[in-house]
């Protein structure tokens, strides 16, 4: 009962700065929820007024499933001709590819796959604008190096010698975890599905916890300075560590990717 009389007394003693802080922090919290909600509706409008600019004599509309994999086969086609190796997903396979010259030459199979709600309801003409052409990745970060790690152990006679260069290097498979941001927003993440160890948990823990900051900081930033919080929508995708380590590290530094769902 003490404690409640405190509380009452310090109330009624301070009622107005209370009301104050309690509003002000109310008007920030609807302010985000606005940001939050407005975000995603603004990005689909951004896509949308790229359809006016669009002129293909391939699309039709109408023919939304068949329509996405003739985008998906453009796009294949505008892979670069030269020798650099591209990204290809392919979400009704459940496979993400690398391509060389119109050709797959490593192919891994997903464990688990996320697509973004905003990518779902994207129409025929908005899904034709964004993915039947290959998109360019503009940054990415990750938990491993482009350079591999080799691990040798020293051959103690001719014999272990001549076995160590007939036998290919180990390699040293840390936690892996990539993020990819392609040219028009999107965000590609690639993550392994071995979580058993306390290294990996906490590998990925800080992984995502450091992109999770940076959405909270971009939130933040838009509702203090009333500008568009920019919203990434997401693709999430999990496969054996050793299978991306191998992608990754056969990517170049700008590569291009090729997207295809239905």
């Amino acid at each position: 009962m003490e404690v409640f009389a405190t509380l009452k007394s310090f109330f009624q003693r301070y009622r107005k700065p209370v009301i104050a802080v309690a509003c002000v922090f109310g008007v920030l919290l609807l302010l985000s929820m606005f940001h939050l909600a407005s975000a995603p509706i603004l990005k689909l409008k951004e896509w949308r007024n790229q359809d006016v600019e669009m002129e293909s004599p391939e699309f039709v509309n109408g023919l939304d499933s068949l329509q996405r994999q003739i985008a998906f086969k453009k796009a294949l086609l505008a892979l670069p001709k030269k020798d650099s190796i591209s990204l290809v997903l392919n979400v009704p396979d459940s496979s993400l590819s690398l391509f060389i010259n119109g050709m797959s030459i490593y192919k891994v199979q997903l464990a688990e796959m996320q697509i973004d709600p905003l990518l779902k309801r994207l129409g025929e003409r908005e899904y034709w604008t964004q993915f039947s052409k290959p998109l360019r990745v503009d940054s990415s970060r990750a938990t491993i190096v482009k350079e591999p790690i080799i691990e040798k152990t020293a051959p103690k006679t001719q014999e272990e010698f001549l076995a160590s260069v007939s036998q290919p290097d180990s390699l040293v498979y840390e936690p892996t975890h990539i993020q990819l941001i392609l040219e028009n927003g999107l965000e590609l993440f690639l993550s392994q599905e071995e979580n058993s160890k306390k290294l990996d948990r906490r590998a990925k823990r800080q992984f995502f916890d450091s992109q999770r900051t940076n959405a909270l900081s971009s939130l933040v930033t838009s509702v203090f300075t009333f500008e568009t919080m920019e919203y990434r929508p997401q693709i999430y995708l999990v496969a054996p560590s050793a299978e991306l380590t191998s992608i990754y590290r056969a990517l170049p530094e700008q590569p291009k990717v090729v997207i295809y769902y239905n």
